[in-house]
């Protein structure tokens, strides 16, 4: 059976989120195109990207602490709300400095779920059927990319005959029906009443334990350093450099709907091949081999010399990456107990956001300077410490 007994009943606003809500959040294949399209050089995007990722720095840990103060939904939600504002914000404001500020409100947003929804998830199949987990992630993966397969499509419909800027309209409606699914979603959580004063050093008293925990743990060390240097490696490989080499093959802007139905399509595959691959207690063993395999394939955008040979390096590095990130996950939460779960999220996930506040400068500095297809090259030298660093994990 694809779902276990009492599988549906507990988890379908998660599944039906993972669908629904993902079929109109295609503004992230367009992003990069919209930006330039507007006037905006790659350096200046990639300047805009890091602004973003230094509010998350800035507000990360506080808010992951939130949730696990007053709830995870109740943190999601918040989230949520906020950025439907940010992506009306978008789209009325096109200055530069008037994104700015938007992209600084955006990562304060994204702060308030960044942690929160996965421990959300994790947290309430763990109270009821921790049997359920895994299964989950994986699947979960899978339906969130077949939304993103026909929100690729609707999104080539969206452009072709409304124009780039109605990516953010959609965008915002996105936030809006997953705020009216997730309502129906349930929540483990005791909530405590607290005076503010008191909330505040709850906060900074498990901000400091989180953080002690992640830098004392003989695991979670190797794997923050995993994080920093794999999220800087992303960036190498993404919309920032993509974008601009597709262009240079006179890609159309509107058929970038279409490389985000592609790009979909394998992330609903790539996690059934790690599924197939996966043993108990054996996770890190895969997770050197799937990472090889992705070292090599973004490798091969050297001999890229058209747009045939681009799609198949894309499909490459895309497959790979999509089998990997499930894995990262179930792997992560291997060593973290429950009731810290959201804040060292949150820690974890502030570690790559400083990473995201050097890369993108420096992904679009290359773009410009050196070309999209040596800068993809020069991400895979990333690569070979994260090898290094699983290979050397003890668990």
């Amino acid at each position: 059976m694809l779902f276990k007994r009492g599988e549906l009943k507990l988890l379908w606003p998660f599944y039906l989120d993972s669908v629904i809500s993902f079929i109109l959040f295609f503004y992230p294949a367009f992003i990069v195109v919209y930006l330039l399209d507007i006037g905006l050089t790659p350096f200046r995007i990639g300047i805009l990207m890091a602004v973003y990722a230094v509010s998350v720095i800035l507000f990360e840990i506080p808010t992951g602490a939130f949730a696990d103060l007053y709830g995870r939904k109740a943190s999601v939600m918040l989230g949520y709300f906020f950025e439907i504002f940010v992506s009306l914000g978008i789209y009325f404001f096109k200055d530069y400095y008037s994104l700015m500020g938007l992209f600084i409100f955006w990562g304060f947003a994204y702060t308030f779920y960044s942690g929160a929804s996965e421990a959300w998830r994790v947290d309430l199949i763990n109270k009821k059927n921790k049997r359920l987990l895994n299964g989950f992630l994986m699947k979960r993966h899978s339906l969130v990319s077949a939304g993103l397969v026909i929100s690729g499509f609707l999104g080539v419909f969206v452009v072709s005959n409304f124009g780039l800027s109605s990516i953010w309209l959609f965008g915002a409606a996105s936030f809006a029906v997953s705020m009216i699914i997730l309502l129906f979603a349930q929540e483990e959580f005791t909530r405590e009443n607290l005076h503010i004063k008191d909330s505040f050093i709850n906060i900074f008293r498990q901000v400091k334990e989180s953080a002690k925990y992640s830098c004392s743990h003989p695991i979670l060390i190797p794997l923050s350093i995993v994080i920093f240097i794999f999220t800087a490696s992303m960036f190498f490989n993404e919309g920032l450099t993509w974008v601009p080499l597709l262009k240079n093959y006179n890609f159309p802007n509107y058929a970038f709907g279409y490389m985000w139905a592609f790009m979909g399509a394998i992330g609903i595959f790539a996690p059934i091949f790690t599924k197939k691959l996966l043993k108990e207690n054996k996770e890190k063993n895969l997770l050197v081999f799937i990472t090889f395999l992705y070292l090599l394939s973004l490798v091969s955008i050297i001999f890229v010399s058209g747009i045939i040979s681009a799609f198949i390096v894309l499909f490459l590095t895309t497959f790979f990456l999509n089998a990997k990130m499930p894995l990262d996950t179930i792997y992560f939460h291997k060593f973290i107990p429950s009731k810290m779960r959201a804040t060292i999220g949150s820690f974890e996930s502030l570690i790559s956001h400083f990473s995201s506040a050097i890369a993108p400068i420096l992904v679009g500095f290359l773009v410009t300077g050196i070309g999209a297809k040596y800068t993809i090259f020069s991400g895979a030298f990333l690569i070979i410490p994260v090898l290094i660093i699983y290979y050397l994990i003890k668990e």
